[in-house]
């Protein structure tokens, strides 16, 4: 066990100094991608390394980015759900991998880095690789590199699965509340997150391609762009189990505290108990009832009320993204080319 809270990486002492640092987490993938920067070459068409491996440090540095933001994010929402006694303590140790998993995570990591190093070595040299090729010193930094960043791809993957099930056993024992809904949402920050970085992730995939000046090389960055959607998209149906749990459990909660009040305007007390008020809404007045069935019919039963503006944001920022595109491609080609 390591000093401090017990967080997502408390088993990866390889990534666990990183999250201690409390830097966030686009200065630390930042200052990662920086260190590259002198090994690149930027005579040609676009930034080149050995090994045709250009793209592995920023996408190193964005995974990075990545496994920061969710573990952190989730952390945080499974201590506040647990310090305003909504959920049990045991939830946050169980999105922690174990210290025997984390290792076969390590290794399994290590294991495909090295055959994805002798295919990158297999593409560069257009055939029979050649074990010279790593004799440069910054061909073997992205060899080294291309190792990490599968390493932290499978922490990532198997981060997001145990994610996923631990919201779901969250969104069963969740004590839901009527009286602050606005928590009820903290069910809803992973799935939120996971949209956010993983469009972010396949806008990069499809920015990578438009740079890369080869055919060849981009449809590799075309063929692994696919595979991650693909991933992202199990993933993402995964992750939205825990709202239909929630939205069941809200609706079933919304209509016994209903039944409590008419049963109330009734003159009856019998069951007062139950309420999210307790004793004290027996004493409330016939026009303080309705008021209150207003309020609980108002509630949303779908756990996103809070996150609907990103939800806007997300859906709308694309489309807009593109059009402002095309108006750059219109403008330059009508008034510039001619």
């Amino acid at each position: 066990m390591s000093d401090g809270p017990y967080t997502p990486a408390s088993h990866l002492p390889w990534l666990r100094w990183l999250d201690q640092t409390e830097l966030p987490a686009p200065v630390i993938a930042f200052i990662f991608f920086l260190l590259y920067i002198p090994f690149y070459d930027f005579r040609g068409i676009s930034p080149q390394l050995p090994l045709e491996g250009g793209a592995f440090p920023p996408a190193c540095a964005l995974t990075l980015m990545f496994f920061l933001l969710l573990t952190r994010g989730a952390f945080n929402d499974l201590s506040q759900l647990i310090k305003l006694d909504k959920i049990d303590v045991h939830h946050i140790t169980a999105i922690a991998p174990s210290t025997r998993a984390a290792w076969i995570e390590l290794a399994f990591g290590i294991g495909i880095g090295l055959e994805r190093v002798y295919s990158q070595l297999k593409f560069a040299s257009k055939g029979d690789p050649s074990v010279s090729q790593l004799m440069d010193p910054v061909a073997t930094v992205i060899a080294l590199t291309i190792v990490i960043y599968t390493v932290l791809q499978i922490h990532l993957l198997m981060f997001c699965l145990r994610q996923a099930m631990v919201f779901r056993r969250v969104a069963k024992d969740y004590r839901v509340d009527l009286l602050t809904p606005e928590l009820n949402s903290s069910i809803a920050n992973p799935l939120i997150r996971f949209f956010a970085l993983g469009f972010v992730g396949i806008s990069f995939g499809v920015l990578i391609f438009e740079l890369v000046p080869y055919a060849s090389l981009q449809r590799r960055v075309l063929e692994a762009t696919f595979f991650a959607g693909f991933i992202w998209f199990l993933l993402l149906t995964l992750s939205t189990t825990p709202l239909f749990i929630m939205n069941s459990r809200i609706s079933l909660a919304k209509k016994m505290e209903i039944n409590l009040i008419r049963t109330v305007l009734r003159g009856e007390t019998t069951n007062v108990n139950d309420s999210q008020f307790g004793e004290r809404l027996s004493t409330f007045s016939p026009a303080d009832l309705m008021y209150y069935e207003d309020r609980i019919n108002a509630i949303w039963e779908w756990p996103f009320e809070a996150q609907i503006r990103r939800f806007i944001f997300f859906g709308l920022l694309p489309p807009l993204t593109w059009v402002l595109a095309a108006l750059v491609e219109i403008f330059f080609e009508t008034f510039l080319v001619g």
